[in-house]
């Protein structure tokens, strides 16, 4: 594990040598450049926490390769480009944060295996949301309409269940947060 976080670090970093490093958090820092070129080479990583920075660059299809991945927070940051259609993110996956970046373009289908959240206050996004979630070979698709008190998704014996309330979400599938502005 690497946690340099919340300690007012500025310039480029680098982090190369480290193939077997399993957790980076460097949130809430003044870290600048291209990074993610920099965590593709970490096939054995499970968390990345790289929010509160100033890093920048695109995201492309060498994601895929972080079979190990379950948490991704590239939240608040200067990414840009548009989202690659091709990424597939492996089952472990459980959280991945996108919000106040500059991404543009449309948003890929790969988003559909997401419970989508609006990053405007962490509540549910005031619409109609289908997900589509995919389990070993089985492939349901589920969806939910928030109106601001509580929703839960449809529930059957083999499908993620997700309870949201005002201030919370409960939730088996995994979750993708998104700007609405």
């Amino acid at each position: 594990m690497l946690n340099l976080s919340v300690n007012a670090l500025s310039g480029n970093l680098n982090i190369s040598g480290l193939a077997s490093l399993q957790s980076l958090y460097l949130f809430e820092n003044f870290f600048t450049g291209e990074f993610l070129p920099q965590i593709y080479p970490l096939t054995q990583i499970q968390y990345i926490d790289i929010r509160f920075n100033h890093f920048s660059g695109s995201i492309n299809e060498s994601i895929n390769d972080l079979e190990n991945l379950v948490y991704l927070d590239l939240s608040y940051n200067n990414f840009n480009g548009s989202l690659p259609r091709s990424v597939v993110f492996p089952p472990t996956i459980e959280n991945v944060d996108l919000r106040n970046n500059d991404f543009c373009g449309d948003v890929p289908s790969w988003c559909n295996n997401f419970i989508v959240i609006c990053a405007s206050s962490f509540s549910p996004c005031p619409f109609s949301t289908t997900t589509t979630t995919t389990t070993q070979n089985f492939s349901t698709t589920s969806s939910f309409t928030s109106t601001g008190s509580t929703s839960t998704s449809p529930v059957s014996q083999n499908e993620p269940t997700t309870t949201i309330t005002q201030n919370q979400i409960t939730t088996t599938s995994p979750v993708l947060c998104v700007d609405t502005t």
